[in-house]
């Protein structure tokens, strides 16, 4: 918008995703939006214009910078007889008025994986470990914990590509985050739990570590060590002595 002189335009859609007041600069809370932590340093790049890289978000901003481009440009064949300002009001309408985000606030007797996956039933499935994710740090929030050291320390880590990659697992496909937390939580509570409820099985398990700061951190650092430990058995090499003796190895 700002290189074709659409200075209103600017600041309108400045006002939909940043807050201007100088109480909020140089902090995270000068962005309305704030992605989860693997991607902060990407989300400030492409929102601040520094040096892209090959990051998601910047892959999708360049997609929708150039579509933009194009758009205020020729208008495409649907509207190139309208003037640069329709085209520029027409976008800034389409930004404004036909993108939406929802918030959803649950109470303590909402099933949060059956919400999720009912209003995810169309899209990318979410993964347990993604709902895992969003409790262990809501409830660290609560805590007054240090949820950005947890991040960076505990969390990173599974929101890599090795953790979320699909491996067979008998007749299914299934992450590696997601078969782990299953075992894992079958080894803490010596009871079967099935792949579908493992996300129930955790906040059961995990509840009563969870309601205090110094424990939780310590269950964490144990989920996480023994993350580390099932990472190192299922990179074994088939011809090393130990291999035919981990049971558990996706392949």
């Amino acid at each position: 918008m700002r290189e074709f002189d659409q200075a209103e335009m600017v600041e309108m859609l400045d006002e939909l995703i940043m807050n201007s007041s100088r109480r909020f600069l140089g902090k995270p809370t000068r962005f309305k939006l704030y992605p989860s932590h693997s991607d902060r340093g990407a989300f400030e790049r492409v929102m601040t214009g520094g040096n892209p890289s090959d990051h998601r978000l910047d892959l999708a901003f360049r997609f929708f910078s150039v579509a933009a481009r194009d758009w205020l440009s020729t208008g495409g064949e649907s509207a190139q007889s309208a003037s640069l300002d329709q085209r520029a009001n027409a976008l800034g309408a389409t930004i404004q008025d036909r993108l939406s985000l929802v918030s959803i606030d649950l109470s303590g007797n909402d099933d949060a994986q059956l919400i999720f996956e009912t209003l995810n039933d169309r899209g990318t499935p979410l993964l347990k470990a993604d709902l895992v994710k969003n409790w262990v740090f809501r409830e660290g929030a609560q805590l007054n914990a240090d949820v950005d050291d947890w991040a960076v320390r505990l969390w990173d880590e599974f929101d890599q590509p090795w953790w979320r990659e699909e491996v067979q697992q008998g007749r299914l496909m299934r992450s590696r985050i997601d078969i782990f937390l299953q075992y894992w939580l079958t080894m803490k509570s010596c009871a079967e739990v099935r792949s579908d409820d493992t996300f129930r099985a955790f906040v059961r398990q995990s509840k009563p570590f969870m309601a205090d700061r110094d424990f939780a951190t310590s269950y964490l650092e144990s989920l996480r060590s023994d993350a580390d430990i099932f990472r190192r058995f299922a990179e074994l090499g088939s011809d090393t002595p130990e291999a035919p003796w981990v049971w558990f190895r996706p392949s």
